[in-house]
């Protein structure tokens, strides 16, 4: 049977439930508080520290060398704390391999948790849209950070809010034009190759967070720079609770997180890959996915993130995959599994019930 993207490999049972019930009660009372003051307080140091370092500097400039040491402690600290916030200890393998001359990193994407472990690592710039870097506890870590900031088209019907916020963003981050996510990235692997020292670029392909068991075909953004030289990671949770945000809510996957006691998240650094000149940016995109899904052990298929968006009610079928379609089309969307169960909105979907569905 194939595995669902989102599904997990089980849930408690009902002794687990009652023994989980009296476990989050002490919890509430015990670690948790510590947890969130150090996890909040963390952020706010961080977020003073990234002020700090960046007053001045020009956005469409990487970080000013004299600051850039400030910043690496900074990030490394912040993501130490946090990761004592959530009880997690980052283990690294192959970490002679990492290769800081590579333009960009991608890896497999399992958790908003995932950002911790870059952190921890020495961070990079991520990828952000509009949204996140509009919310102001992020905004100045996001822009010591150089984040490459994607802003939609403006349209005809937008409030004078709107053309502000994206103004205020756009003087921000130092967007003097917009353009697709692939020539955002191309313009700072090009000045990267002419010696200005900007941070690699941090891209989780699949576009969503999936388990590991499966990894979603790779979005082509990346691949198809010129010029750039991709290193690819993969990442592994070992804890006592899944932190898998796959089906339940943020705020329950955030929780959980918090309830956590403690657990293990490792990154593997892989071998750095280019593209040939016979590939196109799909078939290199392919051949990076299936690298760091046969790390994890697991399947590397051709599912994309549109079908994640069928599947939870964001997106028309029209958009699906032909491959999703032939192993999944029968469940429907999560809406139709729930009532085809009979279970309610805490339900969150699982490996023995996909296959269930399908048998029938």
């Amino acid at each position: 049977m194939p595995i669902h993207p989102l599904s997990k490999r089980s849930t408690p049972n009902k002794f687990q439930k009652v023994f989980l019930t009296i476990f989050y009660a002490v919890a509430w009372v015990t670690y948790m508080p510590l947890k969130l003051l150090v996890t909040f307080g963390s952020l706010s140091l961080a977020t003073i520290i990234s002020f700090i370092i960046d007053f001045g500097a020009d956005a469409r400039k990487p970080v000013l060398r004299s600051r850039y040491w400030l910043r690496s402690f900074g990030q490394a600290l912040t993501g130490k704390l946090l990761c004592i916030g959530h009880g997690l200890i980052i283990k690294e393998v192959n970490p002679d391999a990492r290769d800081k001359s590579a333009h960009v990193i991608v890896g497999n994407h399992c958790s908003y948790l995932d950002a911790l472990v870059i952190l921890d690592r020495s961070g990079g710039s991520a990828i952000v849209n509009q949204g996140m870097a509009d919310f102001w506890f992020l905004r100045s870590l996001l822009r010591v950070s150089r984040a490459v900031v994607v802003q939609r088209p403006p349209l005809p019907t937008d409030s004078e809010l709107v053309k502000r916020k994206r103004s205020e963003t756009a003087r921000a981050f130092g967007i003097e034009e917009q353009g697709s996510i692939t020539q955002l990235m191309q313009k700072r692997v090009n000045e990267r190759n002419n010696g200005v020292d900007w941070p690699q670029i941090i891209v989780f392909p699949e576009g969503t967070i999936c388990n590991s068991e499966t990894v979603l075909r790779f979005r082509t953004s990346a691949f198809a720079l010129s010029g750039c030289k991709i290193q690819p990671f993969s990442l592994k949770y070992k804890t006592v609770f899944n932190l898998q945000w796959l089906t339940c809510g943020g705020l329950q996957a955030m929780f959980r997180s918090f309830l956590n006691p403690f657990g293990v998240i490792q990154i593997e650094w892989l071998p750095v890959q280019e593209k040939r000149v016979d590939q196109s940016a799909q078939e290199f995109a392919d051949q990076v996915g299936g690298i760091i899904a046969e790390n994890l052990h697991g399947q590397y298929t051709g599912y994309k993130n549109d079908d994640i968006g069928y599947f939870l009610g964001w997106k028309s079928k029209d958009k699906c995959t032909q491959e999703y379609l032939r192993d999944f089309e029968k469940l429907g969307t999560f809406a139709d599994v729930k009532k085809k169960l009979g279970k309610g909105d805490k339900y969150e979907l699982v490996h023995k019930d996909v296959d269930k569905l399908l048998k029938e």
